[in-house]
């Protein structure tokens, strides 16, 4: 925020000038510093770089000052070639400054009454014959297509424009660069798309993006659609023609914007066959058809800055993917229970891989972290904690950011520069920065599928890589969870490979989480899959039931106890080892209120409990995914807990654990739901 620092006083370059004189555009003059600092006045200078005091002055030794800089003032522009720094000095090293209009200061008041269309506005343009809007969608241009015209009937100023549709304009001439745009060929513009930060551009007759702002055909101009209009001033909410400097008119086409369309949309999860992308278009002609006029439709300055502040986002994460992608690929070698060797022993893409996270670690954590927080509606302040509802307008921006691709291309690339998969299921102080991005990036991308299916569909292209991490101490579960919950488009897709890798995945360690995830996949909402029930069945239940906790219910003086047992495991003295549950039932203070053990086991970080309240979680989970697959009354799980003894699953089982006080209420409740499923839901 601005401060007294702030303020400066305008002094004439020249002596030939005195204080109080009128200052001109274009006039040389020098910025003094109104407040004294130290007792002395300073003056605004410029002077070639002293230092990158930005907090990446590690990235001198990766790549060079000018790029560093360009990171850190959001800055991709292939045309800026150099930079200088401006600070502070006193009257012998003052620099002279050329002041030039921006805005034009007539009958300013009068401007937002008029609605008058201004350089350096955001607007929308909308072909109202075809109502679409022009549009880039960031992957596609990333892919190198070109603009296009989108179909829409999202024209109410209320309703929220993609940031695919904002296009700023800019006057070519620096003098009055923020004045109203005027029709007519002496006023020529330039067109830049806000989040690619790319500029239109005629080549033939096809409409483009080029970073190149310099191109003579990135020139355009207005030509009003009002034929009796007293001022060549143009204003929002009002009808145009647009016309390169080469002579020609932009055109709506009514053709497929692009080749392979319904392989394009699959790519994008939408299944609509009604949304398609018209190609855009330049024709010669003298007179253009009236059919042709553009809407142009304001922006909220609301809407602008959101998209801005995800875009800054975004080429931060950008920039940590391009260095990381100019290392040299090295495959991956480590094995199953490969240790991180020592730093001097990995392969030099592993370092250079490990020192530029080192070096981007802040500041790429701190927007990983910042999103995180603003994907969800939720108190927690904890990126690792934070639940809640989705934030449905970030999840939107980010993915017409096209973030999902940007994470996970970012996870992916370190395993493909030499840095060990396997590393990472042990702890090492090297490692530890890299582990806490991906697990960051991971846990970004879980809140951006979040009840959202086009991001899922996005993300499932990579579900591929996500499999392969897991068990490796990645935190990539829950995302993977988080991916199919309520989403049948996907949940269809599960085949038994994918379900057997959890089975191996429980055979090493029986990690409740591996459990959370089949129960994501055998419903859909409140409505079984029936295929994926049967799946879960026959792996788990018929072949692995190995892997499941038995149950012991036994009558005595302090009534009914129910203990647990894990096969394979023993205490002390080689006997198999039970759990009393009536244990789980000890109340405690947490958060100001008392709740018992068997709940904070269940909230608590798994990391933190001990080897008895992980089964106990584990315990819980299983009869959680009990009661998922005899939902809708599937036979194979039906005649698997009905007839299996060692579950205490038949009716005088459950109705005893129900009726005994001795047993803590959140197991109580889980026996409830299996006496529902098993025993009364007979539809």
């Amino acid at each position: 925020e601005g401060s007294e620092l702030c303020v400066f006083n305008v002094r004439p370059a020249f002596k030939t000038y005195m204080s109080g004189d009128i200052v001109s555009s274009g006039d040389l003059v020098v910025l003094e510093l109104r407040k004294p600092i130290g007792g002395m006045h300073y003056y605004i200078r410029m002077s070639q770089l002293a230092s990158l005091d930005t907090g990446k002055s590690q990235l001198k030794d990766l790549s060079s000052t000018l790029r560093a800089l360009q990171v850190d003032n959001q800055v991709d522009s292939p045309v800026v070639e150099d930079v200088e720094e401006i600070n502070a000095a006193t009257a012998n090293s003052k620099t002279f400054w050329r002041m030039l209009r921006f805005k034009g200061c007539d009958d300013v008041e009068s401007w937002p009454a008029n609605n008058y269309f201004k350089a350096e506005d955001v607007v929308a343009f909308y072909h109202k014959e075809a109502e679409a809007y022009l549009h880039l969608d960031i992957a596609d241009w990333k892919k190198k297509r070109s603009p296009c015209f989108r179909l829409s009937t999202r024209i109410s100023q209320k309703l929220r424009k993609k940031s695919s549709w904002m296009f700023k304009v800019e006057s070519v001439q620096p003098l009055n660069g923020g004045d109203k745009i005027r029709s007519g060929d002496a006023n020529l513009y330039r067109i830049k798309h806000v989040i690619s930060n790319s500029y239109l551009k005629r080549n033939g007759a096809e409409l483009e993006a080029t970073t190149d702002y310099s191109d003579p055909a990135c020139l355009f101009w207005f030509k009003q659609f009002e034929r009796d209009s007293e001022t060549d001033v143009l204003s929002v909410n009002k009808l145009v023609f647009l016309r390169c400097a080469q002579g020609s008119w932009l055109t709506q086409r009514d053709e497929q914007a692009y080749d392979n369309e319904e392989e394009r949309l699959e790519d994008k999860g939408i299944a609509d066959d009604s949304i398609r992308e018209r190609k855009a278009t330049f024709t010669e002609t003298d007179m253009v058809p009236e059919r042709e006029a553009l809407w142009v439709m304001p922006i909220r300055q609301s809407s602008v800055a959101s998209v801005v502040q995800i875009r800054r986002c975004m080429l931060t994460l950008g920039e940590f993917r391009d260095l990381l992608t100019e290392l040299n690929d090295l495959e991956d070698t480590s094995q199953p229970g490969d240790r991180a060797p020592p730093l001097e022993a990995m392969s030099d893409g592993a370092r250079k891989v490990l020192k530029i996270t080192d070096a981007c670690h802040a500041n790429v954590g701190a927007t990983l972290r910042k999103l995180v927080i603003n994907c969800t509606v939720d108190v927690d302040p904890n990126p690792m904690s934070r639940e809640g509802t989705p934030n449905r307008l970030m999840q939107k921006l980010l993915r017409e950011h096209d973030a999902v691709h940007t994470l996970m291309a970012l996870v992916a690339l370190p395993f493909a520069k030499g840095v060990g998969l396997a590393w990472f299921a042990h702890k090492n102080r090297h490692l530890a920065n890299l582990l806490e991005l991906i697990t960051l990036m991971y846990r970004l991308v879980k809140q951006l599928v979040k009840q959202d299916d086009c991001n899922a569909w996005e993300l499932y292209s990579h579900v591929d890589l996500i499999k392969s991490h897991l068990g490796k101490g990645l935190s990539c579960n829950v995302t993977l969870k988080e991916m199919y919950l309520g989403k049948r488009r996907l949940l269809n897709k599960i085949a038994l490979p994918d379900i057997q890798q959890f089975m191996d995945l429980l055979a090493d360690i029986k990690d409740p989480r591996y459990i959370d995830f089949l129960l994501s996949i055998c419903t859909c909402g409140d409505e079984p899959m029936p295929s994926n029930q049967v799946m879960i069945c026959e792996l788990l239940l018929n072949r692995n039931s190995h892997l499941l906790p038995t149950c012991r219910i036994e009558e005595g003086a302090e009534g009914v106890r129910l203990g647990i047992h894990l096969p394979g495991t023993r205490d002390q003295h080689g006997n198999d080892f039970w759990i009393d549950v009536a244990k789980f039932g000890e109340k405690l203070l947490s958060g100001g209120q008392q709740r018992d053990l068997a709940s904070l086991i269940l909230i608590s970080p798994f990391s933190d409990l001990n080897e008895q309240q992980k089964l106990f979680r584990y315990f819980i989970r299983c009869t959680n995914l009990y009661s998922k697959l005899a939902l809708g009354r599937n036979q194979r799980a039906l005649g698997f807990l009905l007839n299996n003894e060692r579950f205490c699953f038949d009716y005088d089982g459950i109705f005893r654990v129900l009726r005994s006080d001795g047993i803590p209420a959140l197991v109580r409740a889980r026996f409830m739901t299996l006496m529902l499923r098993l025993f009364i839901d007979r539809d």
